[in-house]
């Protein structure tokens, strides 16, 4: 199985997140978007035979991202998936059938309940941060792991053209966790890499908000995990 995601300046959650993953899937493609800190040199050193590719976008452009990441899925044969630096599959993965197939695997948020309590690297993300809930704009939202030649996604690839089916899997989403200041800058450096054509039309204005819009939606996000908490966290 192959995945493949993107990343600028993703330092302080990739050491979780290639661990993770690379127990999941026997390969990755990762696209570089100008990244200035370790992003590269951590890939190298947790996951050497995984590719680094420098992006052919400019910014970060819904669309186009959406078309690099379709065109490296053609590339690969068998089961492969798309999912960004905050997103961690989870679950029990079944036989995977050979004839094509599309598994339609949903969101839990996560919000950092214990700021107070930093995480390390020395053990999991997902068994240090585990607050999970689920807002009503994630219903019909997914991520897709597939065998097709490519995922055939709508914009922001939360939905696909492809006929698809349940799997007792689901991903974390960490949103709001580990809220740490590191954590906070990271959310921060998106906004002047954001397409504002995008913006306009609605897609990705959560990564233009300041700090002080983001210390707000934190303090929702808690508030909401505790109305709309599911029973099932991580490693349940």
């Amino acid at each position: 199985m192959v995945i493949i995601s993107s990343f600028y300046n993703e330092e302080y959650l990739l050491p979780w997140w290639l661990k993770h993953h690379r127990e999941i899937f026997t390969h990755g493609v990762l696209f570089n978007y100008f990244s200035t800190d370790k992003s590269v040199q951590i890939i190298r050193k947790i996951c050497p035979t995984w590719e680094v590719r420098p992006t052919r976008n400019t910014n970060w452009d819904f669309p186009a991202n959406d078309r690099e990441y379709m065109g490296a899925e053609r590339e690969f044969e068998g089961y492969k998936m798309v999912l960004t630096t905050t997103e961690f599959l989870v679950g029990d993965l079944p036989k995977l059938p050979d004839k094509p197939t599309c598994y339609a695997i949903p969101f839990y948020r996560v919000v950092d309940d214990d700021p107070s309590n930093k995480p390390t690297y020395k053990k999991p993300l997902i068994e240090q941060k585990k607050r999970c809930y689920v807002e009503r704009k994630d219903q019909t939202a997914r991520r897709f792991l597939h065998n097709y030649p490519d995922g055939q996604y709508h914009v922001g690839r939360h939905g696909t053209y492809l006929e698809s089916k349940e799997i007792p899997m689901w991903i974390y989403k960490y949103v709001f966790a580990p809220w740490s200041e590191e954590f906070i800058k990271r959310k921060l450096a998106m906004k002047d890499h954001v397409n504002k054509k995008n913006v306009k039309k609605g897609w990705g204005k959560h990564h233009t908000w300041g700090r002080e819009r983001l210390e707000k939606e934190y303090k929702r996000a808690l508030k909401n995990s505790h109305k709309l908490s599911s029973k099932r966290v991580c490693n349940e």
